[in-house]
């Protein structure tokens, strides 16, 4: 590797004294330094050619201090240094120094990828917690929801309700409607024989037959038999062709067939007589109005006997 030589470097400071207009001491060191005499043509050298050339030492003395052992790769980060350390350090103390900057450079990333670590944690915690208030925010949605809901199946069943009472008021009124108004039966006959009365002047028919009620028939009470059993008023009795079988009708709702042994009226006979059969009309509940048995016939074979 060639050397610079001192009349050259003499000539590089005599240029830098006239480049920098230091004149006098250009003029001093060129009269001292023999630079008219010197074989260098000045018309060669660059300006700033000693800046240069100090500049491309001091990168050389910080390269050399960068390179650990001899090493020719360098794999760190390379560490400036300062002009006054490489001209007044050796080597080594620029390599310690360097050392020392890499080291709490090192340091210095570490604790920027701690403090990268704690904000992606901070991050995922907030996020995290983001996440926990969204799921809550959607419980409140779903717990709003089946309250409305809740709310709606209680306002469709109140109206339920009010529809089902609606219905049963008109069922009792369509009840009430369709029950026959109770009516006396004795004035019943009576309306119905004026009916047919009027009926047979009309249309001009047969008069109906006088009844003699001048003549009275008195009765002895051994000849009465009293028949007991029902408990409300009989509105028609009848005998059966036989004449053995008298059938009655009462408004307790059953119609009573009576067997009654002929002959004259016996003492055992006179509470009635001991072979009854019972027929109910209408078997409903305790708290719905009985049916009266108002009309009852037989047929003339005396094996049918209808009532109502």
């Amino acid at each position: 590797m060639s050397s610079i030589t001192s009349v050259e470097l003499n000539y590089l400071v005599f240029r830098y004294l006239q480049e920098s207009g230091f004149t006098h001491a250009a003029f001093a060191l060129g009269y001292e330094a023999g630079i008219n005499k010197s074989p260098i043509d000045g018309n060669m050298v660059p300006p700033g050619a000693l800046i240069t050339f100090v500049q491309k030492g001091l990168q050389y003395l910080e390269l050399e201090a960068n390179l650990n052992s001899g090493d020719t790769d360098v794999d760190d980060d390379f560490a400036f240094v300062q002009p006054l350390d490489l001209i007044t350090k050796d080597v080594y103390e620029l390599q310690r120094m360097i050392k020392e900057k890499k080291e709490n450079l090192q340091k210095e990333r570490e604790k920027e990828k701690e403090k990268e670590k704690e904000k992606e944690k901070e991050k995922d915690k907030e996020s995290n917690r983001e996440r926990e208030r969204e799921r809550e925010r959607e419980r409140g949605r779903e717990r709003e929801k089946d309250r409305q809901e809740k709310e709606r199946e209680l306002e469709r069943d109140r109206e339920r309700i009010e529809k089902e009472k609606v219905r049963e008021k008109a069922k009792d009124k369509e009840k009430q409607h369709e029950e026959p108004v109770e009516r006396d039966p004795i004035k019943d006959r009576e309306e119905k024989s004026n009916v047919k009365h009027d009926d047979n002047e009309a249309c001009g028919g047969p008069e109906p037959m006088d009844v003699c009620t001048s003549l009275s028939c008195e009765i002895s009470s051994t000849d009465v038999t009293i028949l007991e059993g029902h408990a409300s008023e009989v509105f028609a009795c009848a005998w059966s062709p036989t004449g053995s079988l008298l059938a009655s009708g009462s408004g307790d709702s059953t119609a009573r067939i009576w067997t009654i042994a002929d002959g004259p009226c016996t003492s055992s006979m006179q509470n009635g007589p001991s072979n009854v059969l019972v027929l109910k009309h209408f078997k409903g509940r305790t708290n719905e109005k009985s049916k009266d048995v108002t009309t009852l016939d037989w047929n003339v074979s005396v094996v049918i006997f209808c009532f109502s």
